[in-house]
């Protein structure tokens, strides 16, 4: 008999089709599942954690060699994959390799304009904003772009500079907020 704990069955189904309602203790239908469904030659003791397969017949140990071996496999491919999108470097901004790369970095570049401005807006609503851009104003991604460039170009970044860091010093460059006390002199 081989004896399996319960995680690395659910793991098991998770990886064998059964999907994020598996994961998720949810079946199909919306009900949550107060156990797993049972499976030929299974049987749970109560006092383990521990399913113990093995009737006979060797399939229900077959399939947990195999469910074994494919969670293996993702895990494997999960730890040694590169974290794809983490953040974009100013060298492969300037550089990329191809034209799908440079796509990739104006989207990323757009999405990184959204989340500060985003957040610039909370800043705003508790009187402390980053940044004050005129509100009837809207960057293009070229725009941005040419912020970000200008902020990188200003403080001589090197390649390995985040896109991000360098935009947000850009719009604090660009559009400065006017300091409590300090006054726009009046032009007649």
């Amino acid at each position: 008999m081989i004896q399996v704990s319960h995680k690395v069955e659910i793991a098991g189904r998770f990886l064998a089709g059964c999907g994020w309602p598996c994961l998720n203790g949810i079946a199909g239908n919306g009900a949550v599942l107060a156990a797993a469904p049972p499976v030929a030659g299974r049987r749970r003791t109560q006092a383990s954690n521990h399913v113990t397969y093995g009737t006979g017949d060797g399939a229900a140990a077959s399939e947990v060699a195999m469910n074994k071996w494919i969670l293996s496999a993702c895990i494997l491919a999960l730890t040694a994959a590169p974290a794809a999108a983490g953040d974009v470097r100013l060298d492969s901004y300037r550089n990329p390799a191809n034209e799908s790369f440079r796509i990739f970095n104006h989207m990323y570049l757009d999405g990184v304009k959204g989340g500060l401005m985003a957040y610039n807006a909370w800043l705003r609503r508790h009187d402390q904003p980053s940044f004050c851009m005129p509100g009837n104003l809207a960057l293009s991604t070229e725009q941005t772009e040419e912020i970000m460039l200008k902020s990188a170009d200003k403080r001589s970044a090197k390649g390995d500079a985040l896109v991000a860091l360098l935009l947000l010093w850009g719009m604090q460059d660009t559009y400065p907020c006017e300091k409590p006390g300090t006054e726009k002199p009046d032009s007649q």
